[in-house]
C-alpha cells in the first residue's frame, strides 16, 4: 500500500465521515443558541447582528454630527451625513458620472449596470470589490474621515 493513497474501502470510510461531520454542524447550527432580543423577541444566531439590533432597539446613536447635532448608530451613515453638510457625494458612479450623498440611494442606481465582470480597487488598501457598490461602502466605512476634513474645512 502505498503511504499517499488510501485502500479503496478505507477512502469510502472517509467520505463517510466528512459528510457526517457536515450534517453535524449543519445540525449544530439549529439548536445553537440564539441571541434573543428582550424587547422584541427577535432571534439572532450571530452576535454582532443581535447586538447591532439591540442597540437600535435601545436608541443607542454613539456617532454625532459636530454641525447640526444629529446623532448615528454607524460611523458610515455619519459619514453620508457630513457629505451632506460638504455639499460632496461620496459615492460616485465610474460608469456614468452620477452620484450620490445616500448608499441606499446609490446602490439602486449601481444594480442597474450591469457589472458583473467589473472591478474596483481601492486605492488605499488596494482590496478589490466586485461591486461598486462594495466599494464605496468600504471607502465610507473604512478609510473616510470626515471629522478630519470637518476640521480642515473650518
Amino acid at each position: 500500500m502505498n503511504s499517499t493513497s488510501l485502500p479503496e474501502e478505507e477512502d469510502e470510510g472517509f467520505v463517510q465521515i466528512v459528510k457526517a461531520n457536515k450534517d453535524s454542524v449543519a445540525q449544530h447550527w439549529k439548536r445553537c443558541p440564539r441571541f434573543v432580543c428582550k424587547f422584541c423577541n427577535k432571534q439572532y444566531k450571530i452576535q454582532n447582528k443581535y447586538e447591532t439590533h439591540v442597540q437600535i432597539r435601545q436608541g443607542v446613536k454613539p456617532y454625532g454630527c459636530q454641525i447640526c447635532k444629529r446623532r448615528y448608530l454607524k460611523k458610515r451613515t455619519l459619514n453620508e451625513h457630513y457629505s451632506f453638510h460638504m455639499g460632496e457625494k461620496l459615492c460616485k458612479c465610474k460608469i456614468c458620472d452620477s452620484s450620490y450623498c445616500h448608499r441606499k440611494n446609490f446602490k439602486k442606481h449601481a444594480e442597474s449596470h450591469e457589472e458583473l465582470n467589473s472591478s474596483y480597487l481601492c486605492e488605499l488598501c488596494a482590496k478589490e470589490f466586485k461591486l461598486q457598490f462594495d466599494y464605496w461602502k468600504h471607502i465610507s466605512s473604512t478609510h473616510v474621515i470626515v471629522e478630519s476634513q470637518m476640521a480642515q474645512a473650518s
